[in-house]
């Protein structure tokens, strides 16, 4: 299988290249489409320079590929509304059209975001559950994904859509919750900080290691009934579990073998306290299951810096 994703150059993008490359017989090549493109080309993985904003690059990069799968991780999680749209929706809509013109019979898997579920109180939240997005980025995802399976429906392409919920993993920038204060937490063992900082000491997050994530990706992606089983659904990925940001802390706190102080804060207008997810959907179709703890993705995250 001919593989080709989108936003290779990001956190999840290195991931499942390495994924790939590495435990899977089934791809014959993989592209890696990133518009800044840091990356380099190697034995089975070529390095491709584009932006998907551009509709005729793109339609020509799928037509010269001719992919059997993409995976689709570009996007952009925070700027205005226009760019948003843009980058969300609009260049999925361009890459879609590119499938549908050049390279019909392909698979692709969109990857969406638990932001666009909101708050759904404490209930475990399964892909039957009401959208409602609280910011600009969710209600983009929102759009995207319906975008996505419209094109399932409309000119029957193979469109999938996977809902990861909040990633963690090593190398994880300082962008993301569990980066942050694992970036802190190394500045306490140095010396460089006496305390944790933080805000929302309360709010839960179902969080899942992007090694897991990547490996669903694939088994979804790569499914031998994609057409009949995959297409047309949304799977929701998550470890089925919560934890809060003072939780997240303790667990760093013993493995620095000494409690620290914290400096917690109030979030301003939080209006989603918690999220956990539903995985029987996802359970249901692949053999999978989460093979990292919190415990675990936290140290391995603590032991990469």
């Amino acid at each position: 299988m001919n593989v080709l994703i989108t936003g290779a150059s990001g956190f999840t993008g290195f991931y499942l290249i390495r994924h790939l490359l590495s435990h899977n017989e089934g791809v014959n090549h993989i592209w890696g489409l990133s518009r800044r493109l840091p990356l380099k080309s190697h034995a089975g993985f070529t390095a491709v320079r584009l932006d998907l904003s551009n509709k005729k690059e793109v339609e020509d990069k799928i037509d010269e590929i001719k992919p059997d799968a993409i995976i689709h991780l570009a996007g952009q999680n925070h700027g205005d509304l226009p760019d948003l749209m843009y980058a969300n929706v609009v260049n999925t809509g361009w890459l879609l059209d590119a499938v549908r013109k050049n390279a019909p019979e392909s698979r692709v898997l969109v990857i969406g975001s638990s932001a666009e579920y909101g708050y759904a109180g404490n209930k475990l939240i399964s892909e039957d559950t009401p959208l409602q997005p609280t910011g600009v980025y969710g209600v983009t995802k929102v759009a995207q994904d319906i975008l996505a399976l419209q094109y399932y429906r409309a000119y029957n392409l193979k469109v999938s859509v996977a809902r990861p919920f909040n990633l963690i993993g090593p190398g994880q920038p300082d962008t993301f919750i569990c980066g942050k204060l694992v970036k802190q937490a190394l500045e306490i063992r140095a010396g460089k900080r006496i305390c944790f900082e933080c805000a929302g000491g309360n709010t839960r997050r179902d969080f899942i290691d992007v090694r897991d994530v990547v490996d669903a990706y694939w088994k979804l992606i790569s499914h031998p009934h994609f057409t009949d089983r995959i297409a047309g659904n949304t799977f929701n990925i998550g470890s089925g579990s919560s934890y809060s940001i003072s939780e997240l802390i303790h667990i760093m706190s013993e493995i620095l073998g000494k409690t620290w102080p914290c400096i917690m804060g109030e979030m301003e207008n939080e209006l989603i306290p918690s999220q956990i997810t539903d995985i029987t959907r996802l359970t249901s179709e692949i053999e999978w299951k989460p093979s990292f703890t919190i415990h675990q993705s936290i140290k391995d995250m603590m032991e990469t810096i």
